[in-house]
């Protein structure tokens, strides 16, 4: 039963979305407000039908419902609960809720959180969330439906995937999804400027809080993905060209030259086609990315499907978004107004009397600057930081292949690690071999690392989980390969400076974006 609450909840949420996506716009066009009023009450409904929808099916996998093909295929009764919960967006058709969930969520904080804009402009802005929302509602209910039944249910799952067994897949997809879906904020309001011929600076004032947020995420997110690949493959890396990851990256990117861009557009009135141009660029990268993954055109570790239907919809889905928004591009960015001078010398790099005042101390002058100010220069010190982290790790670091048997003792950066004991445990799901290191340098004891071999007892899959000693300037890393004979294994041991630089120079950039959007500026009233 709880299935298929959550299959009609996926069928009202769709009538929820032609409704948000037709008259809103309509009224717009049209200059009708009892039609713009309805965007703000559907938008709640699209929201609330999702979400049950989202709850329903994390519910038949709380419940080890094993009549659900999905949580057949990506579910266990031996799974722990928090990995149960994981699940939920572990595989394909859960994914694609969540995309759906993440979508709708950004499309309720539009409604919630931009009173101040005009009513014609939110109304347009939610009816192109509401087209989106309907491409992704129809993807699910036609090709990746999650509450398909299983007839005779299955006895037992097939168990997650191994290596989403880890904290990291609570935190990282959502983060992702939340960046990656937040792109489609930046296109509506783009596509609902070029709609009503605005391509001014109150356009951009009002649109860079949410690309800035979305940037946020999205950089959260691949980081988040980084320490994963790092700490849970078992090769040390934090960066593996992997086509998906490179897939994130893209929209990053764009993202990153859109922020700059915003600003330029807001303060000096320049790049407006340029900067529409790239907010329309950023979520269709987004959307190649999810084709990407979905289709099978490519091999990697993220990869979900094969089947050609998925792909061939959302070949389509990203054909339709990419060459409507592009179509209307090319036909109203020439009518809309666009200028914008640029002088000789930058007035922002020269020093702005009405800001600093000799007569001030230093610290006045620090406090009348906004929090956009002090968000962007943590944003660029994160960056600063980011640097030199690579910098560090990819010039300094030291890499061990070793055989080692118990007693053993081998050298890494300074460090001595001697192979203490091997012992056989067993998890929740899984058996392991592990392995005791102690380490020390110049004698003195520094710690003790416990990597592990696993085989999970459902899919028989063996994993390879490193053991890591984690400080301000190196990391020790250590994880266990194969058995090479009765009293050997192979060992490969890591000295890491600064590695862990990388993600706090992320995490010091998103927290700058996230400074930066308290600015009181961007929540300013507009006609």
């Amino acid at each position: 039963m709880i299935a298929e609450i959550g299959q009609y909840s996926l069928v009202l949420a769709l009538f929820t979305a032609i409704i948000l996506a037709v008259f809103p716009i309509l009224g717009a066009q049209t200059n009708r407000p009892q039609l713009n009023a309805i965007a703000r009450p559907a938008s709640w409904g699209l929201f609330v039908w999702v979400a049950i929808s989202f709850i329903c099916l994390t519910i038949t996998f709380i419940e080890n419902d094993f009549s659900v093909l999905y949580v057949a295929q990506n579910s266990n009764s031996q799974l722990p609960l928090i990995y149960r919960i994981c699940a939920v967006w572990g595989g394909h058709e859960g994914s694609i809720l969540l995309w759906a969930l993440m979508l709708a969520g950004w499309t309720l904080a539009v409604a919630v959180f931009s009173k101040h804009l005009p009513d014609k402009m939110v109304a347009r802005i939610l009816g192109i969330l509401g087209i989106l929302s309907i491409g992704v509602l129809l993807f699910t209910l036609l090709t990746s439906n999650p509450f398909d039944r299983l007839f005779p249910p299955a006895p037992e799952g097939r168990d997650l995937n191994p290596l989403l067994q880890d904290p990291g897949m609570i935190i990282h997809p959502p983060f992702l999804y939340m960046g990656y879906v937040g792109s489609a904020v930046a296109f509506a309001f783009a596509i609902a400027a070029l709609l009503s011929g605005r391509l001014d600076a109150a356009w951009a004032r009002w649109s860079r809080p949410w690309v800035t947020t979305a940037w946020c995420f999205l950089t959260i997110g691949i980081a988040l993905g980084s320490a994963w690949a790092y700490y849970e493959l078992g090769w040390g890396g934090w960066w593996f060209w992997d086509p998906v990851e490179n897939a994130s990256f893209m929209p990053w990117l764009v993202g990153t030259a859109l922020i700059h861009s915003l600003a330029v557009t807001e303060k000096r009135g320049g790049f407006k086609m340029w900067t529409a141009l790239l907010a329309i660029l950023a979520f269709s990268l987004s959307l190649l990315g999810t084709f990407l993954v979905r289709s099978g055109v490519i091999t990697s570790v993220h990869a979900f499907a094969t089947d050609p239907e998925r792909g061939i919809f959302i070949l389509g889905f990203l054909a339709f978004v990419v060459g409507g928004s592009l179509l209307l591009f090319a036909w109203r960015a020439p009518k809309a107004n666009i200028g914008g001078n640029f002088e000789t010398v930058s007035r922002e790099g020269m020093v702005d009397r009405a800001r600093i005042n000799p007569d001030r101390s230093w610290w006045q002058n620090l406090r009348i600057q906004p929090a956009g100010y002090y968000g962007m220069l943590m944003a660029h010190f994160g960056v600063a930081v980011f640097i030199i982290g690579v910098t560090a790790v990819r010039g300094f670091e030291t890499e061990q292949d070793v055989r080692m048997q118990v007693g053993g003792v081998s050298q890494s950066g300074g460090y001595d690690f001697q192979l203490v004991s091997l012992k056989t445990i067993a998890g929740p799901n899984y058996a392991a071999i592990q392995g005791h290191f102690d380490v020390s340098r110049n004698g003195k004891p520094v710690t003790s690392l416990y990597p592990e071999k696993r085989i999970y007892t459902a899919s028989q899959m063996p994993m390879t989980e490193a053991a890591i000693d984690s400080g301000l300037t190196r990391d020790l890393y250590v994880s266990l390969g194969e058995p090479i004979n009765d009293n050997e294994w192979s060992v490969r041991i890591y000295h890491k400076p600064f590695v862990d630089w990388i993600w706090g120079g992320c995490f010091l950039m998103a927290l700058g974006g996230f400074l930066a959007i308290t600015d009181r500026r961007y929540r300013k009233k507009e006609a």
